[in-house]
């Protein structure tokens, strides 16, 4: 990356940058580092690139979001020497940005088929949230079950007036949603980092014993579980996002 580069990676960024009190900020794969602590291979990384990005990044008075999480956001998925990890995807915001919100943080999301590690970055206006409200999951649906717990609870009588007894089957139905939800999906973050681990100790089989039938069957078949957990997953940090305020990247 040149400098020209940098001013042209959106054309709407030299418009954003200009007033120093407008509230900038930006998530992307930048395609470079600021430092060699970003770099992790067996080469190295390019000098003028990394002096092009501060520069860049200086001159306009950006501040580069912690990222919690994978210290490294890309990988070539080589192996032995040519393996190359690189942080090249970063949330970057100037003050105006960090000011407007009270709590501003980002993190890595697990990977799966991409060279790349997603970014969530999250911010709220205050911290007092209150008692957490009770939502419906977008991911019960998809379980062929769901349909019959809601009747289930519906179709119980209750005593009183039209109001009283919608309120009473409403506060049925939160109770045994939640009891479900446990039962059936349990924490989707631990079910996303168990179907990693099991696909890594298969993948890991392949590569001590090699390949046989039995392998790649097992092989396929965990892969579709993580596809499976990652699903649950993404569709959660949606359904966060519009309670939040939150950009993914």
């Amino acid at each position: 990356i040149v400098r020209q580069d940098l001013k042209n990676l959106n054309p709407n960024w030299a418009d954003l940058v200009e007033a120093e009190s407008r509230q900038v900020e930006v998530e992307s794969d930048f395609n470079t580092i600021i430092g060699a602590h970003e770099y992790h291979g067996s080469g190295q990384p390019t000098r003028i690139a990394i002096e092009d990005f501060q520069e860049w990044t200086n001159a306009h008075d950006f501040i580069h979001l912690r990222t919690q999480g994978a210290k490294f956001t890309w990988s070539n998925g080589r192996r032995g020497r040519a393996h190359t990890e690189e942080r090249l995807d970063r949330v970057i915001c100037n003050q105006s940005w960090i000011d407007s919100w009270s709590s501003n943080s980002c993190c890595t999301l697990p990977k799966n088929r991409s060279d790349h590690y997603p970014l969530l970055h999250a911010f709220q206006l205050n911290n007092d949230r209150g008692a957490s409200s009770f939502k419906f999951m977008k991911m019960w649906s998809s379980h062929h079950d769901c349909i019959n717990v809601i009747k289930n609870v519906w179709n119980v009588s209750h005593v009183g007036c039209p109001m009283v007894v919608l309120n009473q089957k409403l506060k049925a139905l939160k109770m045994r949603l939640k009891t479900w939800n446990k039962d059936v999906f349990g924490n989707i973050h631990t079910n996303v980092q168990s179907a990693e681990s099991k696909l890594h100790q298969i993948q890991n089989q392949i590569h001590m014993n090699g390949c046989t039938d039995d392998l790649m069957d097992q092989e396929k078949l965990a892969q579709m579980e993580l596809d499976k957990a990652l699903k649950f997953e993404e569709e959660f940090w949606q359904e966060k996002s519009k309670k939040w305020g939150c950009s993914s990247y």
